[in-house]
């Protein structure tokens, strides 16, 4: 199970702008909306400065400039000067729910996790249907592995609007990461039939394919993520791995040698292609890749397991029973290892 990445969740949902003013001095706030809308956050930004520095704005609607004024700020990623701007008019108006849900995205983008999840959750306690803060606390919650949160506030989210292909996407990859297959491929499927340009959400259903054993479905997944994404080495190497359970070894080496060239330093495809050669019994070679992948990987337990197999099958018995035991003991319930030591009887 690979962890999850920091791109789990695309919901292509735009920063909250308040939009409600009082009538009055109000001109250059409505300005600064509609420039912003526009694309040009820096020229909103000048109308928001004077409109803030007249003087004649009540409370409420200064701290409507000021959440528009950090909207326009994020824009342009400056992100601290958009919180602060989103703390002040929290003093100045402590119930808007769109200055905490502002915040919290602001909080993701500079990585304090924890602070966005508190915002949130707030801005949920003003206005319990917000999509975009059950959004953007999932989105938080996601580089915290808080999967179950993760579920529960994108539910929420598919209950009010069911059409959001991020959020069904964002919801499989959870439902991936808690180990309920089916209900990530379910997900998955659909969000796949929404936007099939998403090499993700192809890859992630393999990797829930994979984990039920369905390994020809699994293949399929890997090379749509693969065709999609050439650079996606996980993929590759995924499905050389799906390849071999078939006992597909050519298939898989050719997928190892890709990741290989591509990443000289993945101690992994190292290993998966030695146990593919070492099936189709091209043991020297086998045994050149086992050892490279222990050089790269000296901790790893499978890279000495597939090694003390290379060596039984050139029938080296003893280098074969020091690694199986070097393998024990970085992982004592290796069972491959555990067979190894019983066949050549030295348990």
């Amino acid at each position: 199970m690979m962890t999850v990445l920091s791109r789990l969740f695309i919901f292509a949902m735009m920063i909250g702008v308040t939009t409600s003013v009082w009538a009055g001095p109000v001109e250059d706030i409505t300005a600064g909306m509609k420039a912003h809308r526009k694309g040009d956050p820096e020229k909103a930004i000048k109308l928001y400065n004077r409109a803030l520095k007249s003087g004649s704005l009540t409370s409420f609607n200064r701290a409507v400039a000021l959440i528009n004024r950090g909207s326009a700020l994020h824009s342009l990623k400056r992100f601290e000067a958009a919180l602060e701007d989103y703390t002040y008019a929290l003093e100045l108006d402590p119930g808007s729910a769109v200055a905490y849900t502002n915040r919290c995205l602001a909080y993701i983008d500079t990585k304090r996790f924890k602070f966005a999840v508190r915002d949130c959750s707030q801005a949920l306690r003003i206005t319990p249907d917000s999509v975009s803060a059950l959004s953007y606390r999932a989105l938080a919650n996601s580089t915290v592995g808080d999967y179950v949160s993760i579920v529960d506030d994108l539910t929420q989210v598919l209950n009010l609007a069911p059409q959001t292909t991020g959020a069904r996407f964002g919801r499989g990859v959870a439902q991936l990461q808690l180990r309920r297959y089916l209900a990530a491929i379910a997900d998955l499927t659909i969000a796949i039939s929404r936007d099939n340009t998403n090499s993700e959400a192809f890859f992630f259903r393999g990797e829930a394919n994979f984990s039920l054993g369905q390994f020809e479905a699994a293949i399929a997944d890997y090379s749509s993520a693969i065709k999609l994404d050439a650079s996606n080495m996980k993929a590759r190497t995924n499905r050389g791995v799906a390849y071999a359970r078939l006992k597909q070894f050519e298939k898989a080496i050719i997928d190892q040698a890709v990741v290989i060239k591509n990443q000289p330093e993945n101690a992994l495809a190292y290993n998966n292609r030695a146990w593919a050669l070492l099936m189709t019994k091209k043991y020297k070679l086998a045994l050149v890749d086992a050892n490279k992948s222990i050089g790269l990987r000296q901790t790893d337990p499978g890279s000495y397991d597939t090694r003390g197999h290379v060596f039984e099958a050139l029938g080296q018995n003893n280098k074969a029973i020091l690694d199986f035991r070097r393998a024990l003991a970085l992982d004592e319930t290796l069972e491959t290892s555990l067979k190894g030591l019983e066949r050549l009887g030295a348990n």
